[in-house]
């Protein structure tokens, strides 16, 4: 009876989304199996914190990571103190309860290349999957929104002349405006020229060839093979064109706080997950103004992305020094894209590294597995110098 008044009073009253309320449902059916698995009290709102505690234990000895027990008692955090709100509990049992620790894993968003490589490989499909696909991508690079805000956009929430888009959030009742690019306007035209020529039934701007909205699981699989296209990242999902977004719009200068509201975030610590992956150009930006700070007069830039691991600050100083070193031979070099990899193998030898370093009308590629990322861009380096200085003898 209470599970089913909370769930409730998350649909109607917090205005949560489908899938959210699901995850609860889910996460408090989980405790229920557990306490009847037990033997113990099945009214989930007369247990204390030692029998929530073995329900903890319980899921961590089948192997749940910590960051999805952790999810998980948030929930129960949710549910009691619902409880407490309409007087069914006093205090709630999990009011000292503090979350277990997780290492902080550095997600590596898509570059701008990456993503301007992927929308030009798409442009040039011309049936209607194709269509859709392409906008549903674009929609999703320029707007930032999460996967179940595309998957509900309505046709009557575009406006083509102001070029603006009105978000119904999935997380609260709060509604947003977000700006459209002149890119994403003109494949969206093109898409509901195509959708046009459908029997459609429902309202939805995206929708399937049948004529029926678009689900979680289609846009999913869309994005994943269509990154595979031009990313070797394990991670391709809808989420990381969101992250992609907010990271190129803050590399770009863009005010924390509009990328907060785009984003519909509904405090800032939720943005500045992104912030992370820019640091390296607010460090650059801080040596450049401070007058107490050296001056390093280079205007190369070094993009650096890792696969399946977390760069340390060590190492990433060490290949700005060694790529940096690069521009004394050639002054023109732009910039420098740095491919980290760890191979799944039992070798020693197992660090792939692959540097393209770009100059006006040209670039160059290299790429080595070592036992060391060092010793990989040490190597690639000297490669490097060599090619630029037969460029600069030609």
């Amino acid at each position: 009876m209470h599970i089913n008044a909370f769930l409730n009073y998350l649909s109607y009253e917090k205005k949560y989304s489908v899938h959210t309320i699901s995850s609860y449902k889910t996460d408090l059916g989980s405790l229920k199996f557990f306490c009847n698995k037990q033997s113990t009290e099945s009214d989930l709102s007369k247990l204390n914190y030692a029998q929530l505690r073995q329900w903890i234990v319980w899921l961590a000895n089948k192997g749940i990571s910590p960051r999805t027990i952790n999810r998980k008692t948030a929930t129960l955090k949710s549910f009691y103190k619902f409880l407490q709100k309409i007087k069914a509990i006093e205090t709630s049992p999990m009011i000292n309860h503090k979350p277990l620790k997780t290492e902080k894993s550095l997600q590596v968003p898509f570059s701008e290349e990456e993503m301007n490589k992927l929308i030009e490989a798409l442009s040039c499909k011309t049936d209607f999957e194709g269509i859709r696909d392409l906008s549903m991508i674009e929609m999703l690079y320029a707007t930032g929104i999460r996967r179940s805000e595309l998957i509900n956009l309505k046709l009557e929430h575009i406006d083509l002349e102001e070029q603006m888009l009105k978000v119904e959030c999935g997380k609260g009742a709060k509604d947003r405006l977000v700006p459209l690019t002149d890119s994403s306007i003109l494949t969206l035209k093109k898409y509901l020229a195509a959708r046009n020529q459908l029997i459609v039934d429902v309202n939805n701007l995206y929708v399937t060839k049948k004529g029926k909205k678009i689900y979680g699981q289609l846009l999913y699989r869309v994005v994943e093979n269509s990154l595979s296209l031009v990313s070797l990242k394990s991670k391709r999902s809808p989420h990381m064109i969101r992250h992609s977004f907010a990271t190129h719009l803050l590399n770009n200068g863009a005010n924390l706080n509009a990328v907060s509201k785009l984003l519909g975030h509904e405090s800032l610590a939720s943005t500045q997950v992104y912030t992370q992956i820019s640091l390296g150009k607010l460090k650059k930006i801080y040596n450049q103004a401070h007058p107490r700070s050296f001056k390093n007069n280079n205007n190369m830039k070094i993009n650096i992305q890792a696969v399946n691991f977390k760069t340390d600050q060590k190492l990433i100083d060490y290949i700005d020094k060694k790529l940096n070193s690069i521009e004394k031979f050639y002054e023109k070099v732009v910039d420098a894209e740095v491919f980290l990899k760890i191979q799944q193998t039992s070798e020693k030898e197992n660090k792939h590294v692959e540097v393209k370093l770009n100059v006006p009308g040209n670039h160059f590629i290299v790429k080595k597995q070592t036992k060391t990322f060092e010793e990989a861009i040490s190597q690639i380096t000297e490669s490097l110098k060599r090619q630029v200085e037969k460029e600069k003898e030609k």
